[in-house]
């Protein structure tokens, strides 16, 4: 099971996503991320959660007495670059998902944009450079009007050394985004994987 999974034992933001779409009480399912209401739409927590396990590893910062205090991403990843998850509709049944954890920190730029054939032109690119600057470009523009979380989040992952976690849903209207730290606690053990730009399936 990845750890990743909401069912594993692992403390993360999509174990704590899930719980609040699984309450009884409606005040308590409102409470969840508009991104994860989408994803709860759509089948699509079965997809992310694919993306960071290829995305995502994590590796214990040990306490006292062997046991595990925090899990942060280790390097390469973590070293100044960060998690961009790009979704979109469902397309012949499935929804549709790019990941790299080979983005950098989104800028303030004015004119961020992301390509309205952005899985076409995914799909079609040969180069890994071009795949990410895509996943870049989606991130940016979804960034553009919360450049004040960004920078917190980013500012926290400069403290831990790890990476931030952005998720963009592309809908029709507007891009959805989530934005995280990759920290978690957990006692278990973990898959480490190295730098990773693609499709991913549910």
């Amino acid at each position: 099971m990845s750890v990743w999974n909401p069912k594993s034992k692992l403390s993360t933001f999509i174990a704590d996503q899930s719980k609040l779409l699984r309450d009884a009480d409606p005040a308590e399912r409102a409470k969840a991320h508009e991104v994860f209401r989408w994803f709860d739409s759509n089948n699509g927590f079965g997809v992310v959660v694919n993306a960071l396990t290829r995305c995502a590893p994590v590796k214990a910062v040990m306490g006292v007495e062997g046991q595990p205090n925090l899990w942060l991403s280790p390097p390469p990843c973590g070293q100044g670059h960060h998690v961009g998850i790009v979704v979109g509709p469902p397309e012949k049944g499935a929804v549709r998902c790019v990941a790299s954890n080979e983005i950098v920190q989104p800028g303030k730029e004015s004119k961020a944009s992301c390509p309205k054939n952005f899985f076409q032109l995914f799909d079609t690119s040969k180069l890994t450079v071009d795949q990410v600057q895509l996943v870049q470009q989606a991130v940016n523009a979804a960034c553009a009007d919360q450049m004040e979380l960004v920078e917190r989040v980013c500012t926290e992952c400069q403290k831990f050394r790890t990476m931030a976690v952005f998720i963009v849903v592309l809908t029709a209207d507007k891009p959805l985004l989530f934005v995280t730290t990759l920290l978690a606690t957990s006692p278990q053990q973990k898959n480490l994987k190295q730098t990773f730009t693609g499709k991913v399936a549910s």
